[in-house]
């Protein structure tokens, strides 16, 4: 998608093919780090909050930077993304324990 979205947009300034490795080592790593927990704590518990951790790092560290590159307000885009994400997480969660409740499947 980011391949895709710097053809449609060219710019001197952006290549599509390193936009686009960039954009995707990021998810990568992002990924990784969200992961790991689960791979090191026996605990359930202790990996889900470690991977919400992981996940405030980085929507910090990724805005800390569009703010400064940009000259965007951080605070805001911190609260909107993480709104949307762990809220869309807490869905997830929801359901998963809803239909494990409900219909005895662990999804």
């Amino acid at each position: 998608s980011a391949y895709l979205e710097s053809k449609e947009n060219p710019s001197d300034e952006i290549k599509p093919l390193t936009y686009s490795l960039y954009t995707g080592g990021s998810y990568i790593i992002t990924t990784a780090f969200l992961i790991l927990p689960f791979f090191i704590f026996t605990s359930g518990l202790y990996a889900v909050l470690s991977m919400f951790f992981f996940a405030l790092v980085a929507i910090i560290t990724y805005n800390f930077y569009i703010s400064v590159a940009k000259e965007l307000k951080f605070l805001p885009r911190v609260v909107e993304m993480c709104v949307i994400t762990f809220g869309v997480a807490i869905i997830s969660f929801g359901i998963g324990f809803l239909v494990k409740h409900y219909f005895g499947l662990d999804i």
